[in-house]
């Protein structure tokens, strides 16, 4: 299964995320993740530069060189931090990099064979020559794996019949030999059945 591709818009101004570049609203909805999957991040830094965008709501990008990204994802309680991520590529004007959740920390969270889901604190960190910008997120909920190991409960099985009974259900467009054709009354207190003779005449054969 191909890693989950998230995308995130950091506003530097306010320090918070957003919906995107043109949208100054705090991220509604975040994406759920699932313990053992390793998810592809795209980070890009916004600012609102009233030289360029004196409209709040429309950001500039920020240049991601010389500026370090670690993020944390913590327990709960911020006080466990149960996967991490420090090394970041620049992919044109975004950080870029695997966060992977598949941690002894994460799997110990998940330790309870009743817990499907949990609840996380992800800390973005940005730092430059010029300081330090740290936005949380709480509540970001992580679920169990996406198929749990165990003895899965056998699905009901259909029935299918055997090409002989097919056979023996279906009228065929040419029938084996000595085979005709049987209709019976809708009282079903009569039948014909209709064949072939050898000499090829019609052959028909009601039952009294």
């Amino acid at each position: 299964m191909p890693a989950v591709k998230r995308d995130f818009f950091a506003d530097f101004t306010n320090g918070r995320l957003v919906a995107s570049p043109r949208d100054s609203a705090e991220l509604s909805s975040f994406p759920v993740f699932y313990h053992q999957d390793a998810p592809w991040l795209t980070i890009k830094a916004l600012e609102i530069d009233p030289d360029i965008n004196p409209t709040e709501g429309i950001y500039s990008t920020v240049d991601p060189t010389g500026i370090s990204l670690s993020l944390k994802v913590f327990d709960s309680t911020g006080a466990t931090v149960l996967a991490s991520q420090t090394s970041w590529s620049a992919s044109g004007n975004a950080f870029v990099a695997q966060l992977n959740l598949n941690t002894v920390p994460m799997a110990a969270a998940f330790s309870s064979g009743s817990t499907t889901q949990i609840s996380t604190i992800w800390e973005f960190e940005f730092q430059d020559a010029d300081g330090k910008i740290t936005i949380q997120r709480t509540g970001v909920a992580i679920k169990r794996e996406y198929i749990v190991a165990g003895s899965p409960t056998a699905l009901p099985l259909d029935e299918y019949p055997t090409k002989n009974e097919m056979l023996q259900l279906c009228v065929q467009w040419v029938n084996a030999a000595g085979k005709g054709i049987t209709f019976t009354s809708q009282d079903g207190t009569k039948q014909l059945t209709i064949g072939c003779n050898n000499d090829g005449s019609f052959a028909a054969d009601p039952e009294q």
